[in-house]
């Protein structure tokens, strides 16, 4: 299970994902002042129920980073514990080849 998931995030590439929300936040930026400087026109994304529309993006827009945040953070942990685990197998096959010449002595 956990393995999957290792090999899975070998590949992904954290630093262009944390950025999405940034980039997206961005956009909507420049299209709400592209729509009238942020003042409600008829037909405007930027008012009424495009206010609102624009708040709930908002608000997953920054769930979302938090989650890609602690994805990150766990992956980070992840090759922590996996290079640390390597240093432990290293260290029980050095202690068994030295074991083994010990009995040979």
């Amino acid at each position: 299970g956990n393995e999957k998931v290792l090999m899975c995030l070998q590949g992904v590439d954290f630093d262009s994902i944390s950025a999405i929300p940034t980039q997206v936040e961005s956009a909507l930026m420049s299209l709400n002042l592209g729509a009238g400087g942020g003042k409600h026109q008829p037909g405007s994304p930027t008012g009424g129920r495009g206010a609102d529309i624009s708040k709930r993006v908002e608000a997953k827009l920054t769930d979302l980073a938090t989650r890609v945040g602690e994805l990150a953070a766990r992956a980070e942990e992840a090759d922590q514990q996996r290079q640390l685990l390597w240093k432990i197998d290293l260290g029980i096959r050095e202690l068994r080849q030295k074991g083994s010449q010990v009995q040979t002595s």
